[in-house]
């Protein structure tokens, strides 16, 4: 999805009033939400391997 110029000002402009060091805007924010979501799910399964391995 291509977002808006005018979205993508306000957001730039929104992190660097707050001293973001990232900027997500729009579909990104979504991107980003899945990532942290697998990343989090995948860790989770392999402490679950790593902890059966151990009985």
């Amino acid at each position: 999805m291509i977002e808006k110029p005018e979205d993508v000002a306000n957001a730039i402009w929104s992190a660097a009033k707050n001293h973001k060091p990232e900027v997500f805007v729009g579909s990104a924010n979504l991107s980003q939400a899945v990532y942290r979501l697998l990343s989090g799910l995948l860790q989770w399964a392999s402490q679950q391997v790593f902890k059966n391995e151990d009985k």
